[in-house]
């Protein structure tokens, strides 16, 4: 079931990135190595595409669609985060899927453009966002924000303009709508779809049953 959830969640995803026999060529590799996107390589070009976290070789995989303006998405970060440190066999791959409005979709981009700067940078700026306490309310705070956590962002504005970081946003939506995405947070863990806010013990229960399941 995650296998074949994979391949909706990916396929849609890289179509309109990469086509013809590299698309089937990456694709294969992913799913016979479980290698991460945005991680182990030093191709920029290609690399910083997908924000992935966790251990890339985890037994359980959780696709996270979100938007940085949405509370119950907040809500839900500190639990996942908190998965995410005790869990050392876990894979999170972060899905924007901006629905909140032209605000929603910048901080998507921008935080996005933050990946070519490194996935630490990116993370500090993503958990930052996603903090229950803090709400984007410009983009200046935004900006604010993202120079707080040490990123250049002269660098973001610039990276901000390429369209392939513009259509990434439009595939991962495209994405989590095939995969049955209307509300956010919605998550998709083991193959199992779960919309909605989610509580620490909740994650945790459908991380152990996608195991219990393998």
């Amino acid at each position: 079931m995650e296998r074949s959830l994979y391949r909706i969640i990916t396929r849609t995803v890289l179509a309109h990135a990469f086509g013809g026999m590299f698309l089937f060529v990456f694709c294969c590799t992913f799913f016979a190595t479980g290698l991460s996107f945005g991680q182990q390589t030093t191709d920029t070009s290609m690399a910083n595409i997908y924000p992935v976290f966790g251990n890339p070789n985890g037994d359980v995989t959780i696709f996270e669609f979100y938007d940085y303006q949405c509370g119950y998405c907040k809500a839900s970060e500190e639990g996942l985060e908190r998965l995410l440190r005790e869990d050392k066999n876990l894979k999170i791959i972060y899905m924007d899927f901006p629905k909140l409005g032209p605000l929603s979709d910048t901080a998507a981009i921008a935080t996005l453009a933050s990946l070519r700067q490194g996935a630490d940078k990116y993370l500090k700026l993503h958990n930052m966002l996603m903090n229950k306490n803090v709400r984007l309310t410009g983009e200046d705070m935004l900006y604010q924000t993202a120079a707080s956590v040490g990123l250049d962002v002269g660098q973001i504005k610039k990276d901000m303009t390429d369209p392939a970081i513009a259509q990434q946003v439009r595939d991962n939506i495209a994405a989590g709508k095939s995969a049955g995405v209307r509300v956010t947070p919605s998550f998709v863990i083991g193959g199992q779809f779960f919309p909605g806010y989610a509580t620490y013990d909740e994650l945790k229960q459908r991380v152990g049953d996608a195991r219990a399941a393998k």
